[in-house]
């Protein structure tokens, strides 16, 4: 059996599910699935949350006895252990589908080949890897977290054209313009943790969470990391009374104030101090050891700056709106100069969009 056209628009078919539930599926992949017999698709599935069922197992429920015989199309290798849910090979070879095609293979440990190998064992022709290009885009944060075992972080700036991000006075609604703003929901949205300060909380107020009318999240939002040397956040604060997940990581050893915020529904970790405020690698070391493949940080100057000097980010996602806001206006970025030309850091342009007049620059850190 080889893959030809044929084929390729059968797996585009299931990518468009797998795309139903990119944003509610994490940290799970969104994986998408469809059945075909006699050149028909009879069932289609994608894995909507963690926990569920898998796309394999939704398709094969619709398509019941019709699916033997049939070929099955899947973005990612099916699983062949058990987890929050059965393997998908065992349901595979049990339904006695012919064959099974999937874009990509799966580099987690528990997977790794095997759920092909159990499949070809029983008797199930296997095409593997026949999309790994695209795969590899679609799937970019679950494989960056197998593969280097800690998740991609990326790094969000809003700007001027001369890298400020406030004015003097501090007021800074709104530089970048709505269409910007819309797009940083898809960013959370992909995301599993969002990384800020303190200061930027009591500051703005912000929710941090996804709120696009357009983006289906199931009931899925992402973890809000605070950094809150001393928890000072206010016990009124959004992130603190709207029902959401928020850890706190603080360096305070008050233990009055770490009980309140957990009766009031927070994760509160105590961490190692640097400078009288939370140690950054301390903090990197606890959200490595999460269940989440992708953070992103959204905060003030100074802890965008201080991360920015480390080397635990990946990617640096910049909203560059076309104003000039003058010397005295607060710079976005302030990270020390080395001494030396060769010294700085140097990234690569991986991707650029346009928002009305805005733009969107990502980068990558090499």
């Amino acid at each position: 059996m080889k893959y030809n056209e044929t084929h390729k628009g059968y797996m585009e078919a299931a990518f468009k599910e797998a795309q139903k539930g990119i944003f509610s599926a994490a940290p799970n992949p969104s994986v998408g699935c469809v059945i075909v017999k006699d050149g028909n698709i009879i069932a289609r599935g994608f894995h909507a949350r963690h926990g569920t069922d898998h796309a394999e197992i939704v398709a094969l429920k619709k398509a019941g006895d019709k699916a033997e015989g049939g070929y099955c199309y899947v973005t990612l290798e099916p699983c062949n252990h058990y987890g929050k849910t059965g393997p998908c090979t065992k349901a595979l070879i049990a339904s006695k589908v012919k064959a099974v095609i999937a874009a990509i293979g799966d580099p987690n440990p528990n997977v790794e080949g095997e759920g092909a190998r159990c499949l070809r064992k029983a008797g199930i022709d296997v095409l593997l890897d026949v999309e790994t290009s695209y795969a590899e885009k679609f799937y970019k944060s679950y494989l960056f977290k197998v593969r280097n075992n800690r998740p991609l972080v990326k790094i969000k700036i809003g700007m001027s054209l001369d890298a400020r991000s406030s004015m003097m006075s501090g007021e800074s609604k709104w530089i970048t313009n709505h269409e910007s703003r819309e797009d940083v929901q898809f960013l959370r949205a992909e995301s599993c943790v969002i990384l800020t300060g303190v200061g930027t909380v009591l500051k703005d107020d912000p929710s941090l969470n996804v709120r696009h009318p357009g983006i289906q999240m199931k009931g899925r939002q992402p973890r809000r990391v605070v950094l809150d040397s001393r928890l000072s956040i206010d016990k009124n604060a959004k992130v603190i009374t709207d029902g959401n997940n928020t850890s706190l990581f603080t360096c305070s050893q008050n233990n009055t104030l770490i009980e309140t915020f957990e009766k009031m529904g927070c994760e509160v970790e105590v961490l190692s101090s640097r400078d009288n405020r939370v140690d950054l690698s301390s903090v990197f070391h606890k959200i490595n050891k999460m269940q989440v493949n992708q953070v992103l940080v959204e905060a003030g100057s100074f802890l965008t700056s201080n991360i920015l000097s480390t080397t635990f980010w990946d990617e640096l996602v910049l909203y560059v709106a076309p104003k000039i806001m003058g010397k005295d206006a607060r710079s976005a970025i302030e990270v020390n100069s080395p001494q030396y030309l060769k010294q700085v850091t140097e990234l690569e342009l991986i991707d650029s969009a346009f928002f009305g007049q805005d733009a969107r620059l990502t980068y990558k850190r090499l």
